[in-house]
């Protein structure tokens, strides 16, 4: 019970930090993708 707690938190974490990550590439994707659309 103890070990299937500790892998939960683990896993929480390394999805939020995947999930910070992907949503830091996606603005990113953003930004370029406006950059290219504004200039002519």
């Amino acid at each position: 019970m103890h070990l299937t707690h500790y892998t939960r938190i683990l896993m929480l974490c390394v999805g939020f930090q995947y999930i910070r990550t992907f949503l830091h590439l996606c603005q990113g994707n953003h930004h370029i993708l406006l950059l290219h659309t504004a200039s002519p």
